[in-house]
This record gives C-alpha cells, sequence and structure tokens, in this order.
C-alpha cells in the first residue's frame, strides 16, 4: 500500500539540560522562598478576612518560630547576602540564556510527516500515518483511521525551559483530535496566519471540522457559540465595559480601548504576582537579616545580661536600605515599568468599505480585506484573546484584562463590519450553528 504526504510540520523539544540539573538544589531553595512568600501572603489575607479555625493560633506560632530561626540562620550569613544576591542572578541568567540557545536550535525540533494510505480497493478503509523524526530519539509511527478523528484543533501552547521554567515562547499548535479524546501534534507555529493557512488545507483534504480550542464565536471555526461563553449576552445589550469606545464616521468606524481605573488596578494586580516575589525577597532578606541580628542579642543578652539590649533591639530593627539594595529596587521597579508600559498599549481596529486595520498604540500591525473576514472568536474564557479570521489570513488582537472587555470589543467589531459589508450578519455570534459544524 502506497503513501501519499499531506501534511508537514515541525514541534520544539527541548532536551534534558545537564546545567539545570546541577542548579536543581537553588531551584528549590527558590521554591521554598516561594511557599513562604505565599504562605505570608495567606496568611495575612487570612488575617484580615478570613475565618479563624481552632488550629489557626497553633499554625501561626509554628510559623513564626521557623520564620525566627531562618532569619538567624540568614543574619549569619549577612556578610555574603551581596555575593548571594550576583551569583543567584548570573546563575538565573545563565539558565535563561541556555534554555534560550537550546529552544533556537534547529536540531531541538521534532519532524512531523502525516501520510494518506492510498487504498487499491474499495473495501480497504482509508487511513492515516502518523510519523515523527528527531535526533534525540527513536521515531514513533502511528496509524490513524480516518472515521476515528473527531477534529483538527489550534490552540495556543505554553513552552518552558530551564530549571526555572522561563517562559520561551507561546506558538499556535496543530493537533488532530480522536473520537476517544487522543491526540497526536502535528506543527508548531509562532504566527497564527501561517498555520491557518495550513491547517485550512488539511480541513479540506481530510474533509474535517477545523476548531479553535476554547473558542467563542460564529463560523465553522468556533467550538461554541457566544451565548454559552456569557448567557443572556447579545448585540443589544448595554456596555459592560467602560473600557471600550466604538468611533463613528461616514467612512471609518473605529474600535479601540483606553486606559481606565479598572485598568490601572488589574494591571497592579498582574504586575504584583509576576515582580511581587522579587520585591518580596529584597524587602524580606533585609528585614530578616535585621530580625535575626535582633534575636542573636536576646540570645547575648541571656548569656551575658544586659540593661540596655532592649533600645539595641529595637534599634537594630529600623529599615535600612544600602546602596546594594536600593541597585536591586531600581532594576525590579525598572521591570514593573515596563510591564505595565507593556500591558497598557491601546489596541485600535479601524473598518472601512476596503479593509480592516489592527494598530497598537500608533503602529500599523496588519491589515485585512473586508470582504475576506469570515469569522471573529473569542478564544480562552479565563484570559480572553481575540481573533480575527480571514479567507487566508487571521490576526490576533491580543489578550484583554477582562472578559467583559473582550466580549464588548467583538460585539462593536461585529457591528463595524456589518455596517460596511452587507452580507455580514452579526447577531450570527449569538446563535447555535449546525450540526455540521459543531465541536462535539
Amino acid at each position: 500500500m502506497s503513501h501519499k504526504l499531506l501534511y508537514r510540520g515541525q514541534v520544539r523539544y527541548l532536551p534534558p539540560n545537564p546545567f539545570a540539573i546541577i542548579i536543581f538544589p537553588l531551584v528549590q531553595l527558590k521554591n521554598l522562598f516561594q511557599l513562604l512568600y505565599n504562605a505570608i501572603a495567606g496568611m495575612i489575607w487570612a488575617e484580615l478576612w478570613g475565618k479563624k479555625t481552632p488550629h489557626h493560633e497553633i499554625i501561626h506560632l509554628a510559623a513564626f518560630v521557623l520564620f525566627c530561626a531562618l532569619s538567624w540562620g540568614i543574619y549569619g550569613l549577612k556578610t555574603y547576602n551581596s555575593l548571594i544576591f550576583i551569583l543567584s542572578f548570573l546563575i538565573w541568567s545563565l539558565d535563561w540564556g541556555l534554555a534560550t540557545i537550546a529552544f533556537g536550535r534547529p536540531q531541538n525540533r521534532i519532524r512531523v510527516n502525516l501520510f494518506q494510505s492510498e487504498s487499491h480497493s474499495e473495501a480497504e478503509e482509508p487511513a492515516l500515518v502518523w510519523q515523527t523524526q528527531s535526533v534525540h530519539f527513536p521515531g514513533i509511527k502511528a496509524q490513524i483511521e480516518l472515521n476515528s478523528i473527531e477534529k483538527i484543533i489550534l490552540q495556543r501552547f505554553v513552552i518552558v525551559g530551564g530549571a526555572f521554567d522561563h517562559l520561551l515562547a507561546q506558538p499556535w499548535q496543530l493537533s488532530l483530535r480522536l473520537k476517544g479524546g487522543e491526540s497526536y501534534f502535528l506543527d508548531q507555529h509562532l504566527n497564527l496566519a501561517t498555520i491557518l493557512s495550513k491547517a485550512q488545507l488539511l480541513a479540506v483534504n481530510l474533509e474535517i471540522p477545523l476548531i479553535f480550542v476554547d473558542s467563542y464565536g460564529n463560523g465553522r471555526y468556533a467550538a461554541q457559540p457566544l451565548q454559552a461563553f456569557l448567557p443572556g449576552f447579545n448585540l443589544t445589550n448595554p456596555l459592560r465595559s467602560s473600557n471600550i469606545e466604538l468611533v463613528k464616521s461616514p467612512k471609518k468606524w473605529q474600535v479601540k480601548t483606553h486606559w481606565g481605573w479598572g485598568n490601572s488596578g488589574l494591571m497592579l494586580l498582574q504586575i504584583l504576582r509576576e515582580s511581587g516575589f522579587v520585591l518580596f525577597l529584597i524587602f524580606l532578606a533585609n528585614y530578616m537579616v535585621k530580625f535575626g541580628g535582633a534575636i542573636n542579642d536576646l540570645i547575648a543578652s541571656w548569656r551575658e545580661p544586659n540593661q540596655g539590649i532592649f533600645w539595641d533591639v529595637m534599634e537594630g530593627l529600623k529599615p535600612t536600605f544600602d546602596f546594594e539594595d536600593q541597585i536591586k529596587l531600581i532594576i525590579v521597579i525598572a521591570v514593573i515599568l515596563y510591564n505595565g508600559w507593556h500591558l497598557s498599549q491601546t489596541k485600535r481596529v479601524t473598518v472601512d468599505r476596503i479593509c480592516v486595520q489592527y494598530f497598537i498604540n500608533q503602529t500599523l500591525i496588519y491589515p485585512l480585506p473586508i470582504a475576506d473576514i469570515d469569522a471573529l472568536l473569542l478564544l480562552n474564557e479565563s484570559d480572553p484573546e481575540l481573533v480575527i479570521i480571514a479567507s487566508n489570513k487571521a490576526i490576533s488582537l491580543g489578550h484583554f484584562a477582562q472578559p467583559l472587555e473582550g466580549l464588548d470589543y467583538l460585539r462593536y467589531l461585529a457591528q463595524a463590519i456589518a455596517n460596511f459589508r452587507s452580507d455580514f450578519e452579526p447577531t450570527a455570534l449569538f446563535l447555535e450553528r449546525s450540526n455540521h459544524h459543531r465541536a462535539s
């Protein structure tokens, strides 16, 4: 039986890194401090808002004793604090650098080929052959019955690497999803338009629906209609988000985001999630050295009674930041400002009778002919991302701070397209689709 090549793709593979194995104890120490950070934050919120349990005080006492012991130990290493910080930063940077280099190496990719068997008689059922090739391990080969495939799926895929699990990329991954729930990966690509055009051709050849995972919207690519995202939401509902604006003129409509107080609060929370641990380490390390010194003085006074030791201890607990601490703080603040600038960028889409254009701030990212617009999708309910799909192109408008912002942006965009294109029906976004297009 001969085979016909249907698809050729590749996915990233990061082999085990010897350096990551060497620094494994340091990673566990970082995880310990991360656990301590989460525990202290949790106890603070529990003390302010939570309900105390019978064992509440015992847990806090045990945590305080552990904190005292760690502080005393860190005080003993205070001479080496700067050296430890520099070495930790260099190790983290080296781990990130090695992971990035490994990610970019061509040999660290798994080649994937999908063949279709060409039957010589009507009695033979058509089948697919999925095959992988890699320099790191023997290739894998599997036969897939064509009638066992439920759908072809596209989804965001997160790639992390190194001992510290650095975020390296978030490509789009194409896979075959079987009716039994198994999946066979086919390809990964950072550009949505590139992988979508290949996926569309594969879907046509196999006569199998192509679906975006966790997607809501209209058209054949959506897993569910928008009604499933938020029951009761439709085009006539009042505005839910004050951060999305529709600007109309006779020749052009604009849908854009603008910054509000709600965005500032959400941005601050996200920055604290990303940078709060580093800030915590800087302040905690400084305080633990002081607190450990106070414990050391108390132990010394117990051994050699000193009437003025109490004031010495209180004086030693005063927070101080030397030049090295200020440098650390400046670095973290710079990271926070960069993250804030990145999160606060304005998304703007202009629609006229010729094309749909996407801007970030004032920079044109991508234009799409309005006649080719095929679908509008909202992906990932917890971290919404809006996708515009044309006949052979697609763009992602990035992520929104809140699901309601993504919904309003999609609603206004649908209205704008319908205003300049008579055959585009925005109400179809909220209607159940035919069984042929439904993702079961």
